[in-house]
């Protein structure tokens, strides 16, 4: 695996969710948007890809246990497809929060966050933002007395530990704007920060792998986000940023549930094997992934977001980009 450290993305994610929410959001909740319209903006932003990730994954796990004959597992299964399409975590699940689509973890403690900075948002102070992070905080030290690394969030023994993620980082993401506001880094090529993001990825975890989590948490990524809000870029990288954040979000909610297909096909035969080309079949999988996000954004998500917005009226209330 290239990225060993791939689940510090989420944590980038969480960072850039409150930088991109308070920018899009600070103003209007300020001259008095109702909590209730600014949530369901994000309903609106966020759902229709979730639940379509969801049936997909929903849909492959029960015709496996229907080819296999487990005929009583699909009472469990109803009930956490019921739950998930609440946004709500699986209320019987042994192990993931969310059995259907896992990745979907952190877009509940998104959507969590986010209902929280939307109530507070007008008494906002800076000393509270100070607290909020101060909670998150404590929680991340928790999860690395407990668990001995910020890996977590997505398993009901450690999903507690994910709210620290959520509410450290995203108000973590809320105060790079405030500074943002009143400082400004010197501009570097946007190309240099994506690739200070990527190697942050790569390193593989040793003994104490917290200790390189927790820098990247609390140090890097707050300041790359700052770094990456002035950086420099020409027309092309420009045009290239806007391809990839139209892509991210949909290539999060979906790459769980594809993934399960592609490696399933590939066990039957079906597609590249790793045995068969360990070079080309990671390249198949992953150009397979972009394709099917590409078709389900432009055919899926992009036209039923447009509708909803139409019919509640959210057209000039919902952020250009919010992908996670």
């Amino acid at each position: 695996m290239p990225f060993p450290r791939a689940y510090l993305a989420v944590d980038v994610f969480f960072v850039l969710s409150g930088f991109v929410i308070a920018y899009a959001y600070q103003h209007r909740l300020d001259s008095g948007m109702p909590v209730r319209r600014y949530f369901l903006a994000r309903l609106v932003r966020l759902y229709p890809l979730y639940i379509f990730a969801t049936l997909l994954g929903a849909a492959w796990i029960a015709q496996g246990l229907l080819r296999q004959g487990s005929i009583e597992a699909l009472g469990p299964w109803a009930l956490a497809l019921a739950g998930a399409a609440l946004f709500l975590p699986d209320p019987l699940g042994a192990r993931a929060l969310f059995p259907l689509n896992e990745p979907a973890w952190s877009l509940f403690f998104e959507l969590l966050v986010n209902l929280l900075y939307g109530a507070l948002a007008v008494r906002l102070s800076n000393r509270i933002l100070g607290a909020l992070i101060l909670a998150g905080a404590a929680l991340l030290g928790f999860a690395i007395a407990q668990m001995g690394t910020l890996n977590v969030g997505f398993d009901w023994d450690n999903a507690a530990w994910g709210s620290g993620r959520a509410l450290f980082s995203f108000f973590v993401g809320v105060g790079v704007f405030r500074c943002r506001q009143r400082h400004r880094l010197t501009a570097v090529p946007i190309w240099l920060v994506s690739l200070v993001l990527l190697a942050s990825f790569v390193p593989s975890p040793g003994r104490q792998p917290w200790f390189y989590d927790l820098a990247c948490i609390v140090v890097l990524y707050p300041l790359l986000v700052w770094t990456a809000a002035d950086a420099s870029a020409g027309r092309a990288m420009i045009g290239l940023s806007r391809r990839l954040g139209y892509l991210s979000y949909p290539l999060y909610a979906l790459h769980w549930p594809l993934g399960l297909i592609l490696a399933s096909l590939a066990r039957h035969g079906i597609g590249v094997t790793t045995q068969a080309s360990p070079i080309l079949a990671p390249l198949v999988h992953f150009g397979a992934v972009i394709g099917v996000a590409w078709l389900v954004a432009r055919s899926f998500d992009t036209p039923v977001r447009a509708r909803l917005k139409r019919r509640y009226r959210l057209s000039a209330d919902a952020p250009a980009q919010t992908a996670p």
